[in-house]
């Protein structure tokens, strides 16, 4: 818990400090472009901090920079952002992660569907 302890200690510094802090819930790039299960700090962030988690999907992204790369590549990267996602009073961060990974799902699906 410790590791877990300083991130959100320092991200509501950040946060109490007027910043938006950016956080890939995944914990690290994929190796193949899907997207991987969220790690549970995405909930214990939510629920701790209470803070509106505002799902961000970048497509292409994989393409254009990917683990396999030694530099950026060209092409195109496309963004969809959600709607914040509040979680007041609730207090099981597991289900909130798996709350936030289904909307992240939902967002992924969409923006490779439409090309």
């Amino acid at each position: 818990m410790g590791g877990i302890r300083r991130s959100l200690r320092y991200t509501g510094e950040l946060l109490d400090a007027g910043y938006c802090p950016l956080v890939y819930p995944e914990g690290g790039r994929t190796t193949d472009g899907s997207l991987r299960p969220l790690r549970p700090g995405i909930g214990l962030m939510a629920v701790h901090l209470k803070v509106p988690i505002v799902p961000v999907i970048l497509c292409g992204l994989f393409e254009v920079y990917s683990i396999h790369h030694r530099w950026p590549q060209p092409g195109s990267v496309r963004a969809c952002i959600g709607e914040p996602m509040r979680f007041p009073g609730e207090k099981d961060y597991q289900l909130i992660t798996r709350r936030i990974e289904d909307v992240f799902r939902q967002l992924f699906h969409s923006l490779q569907a439409n090309g």
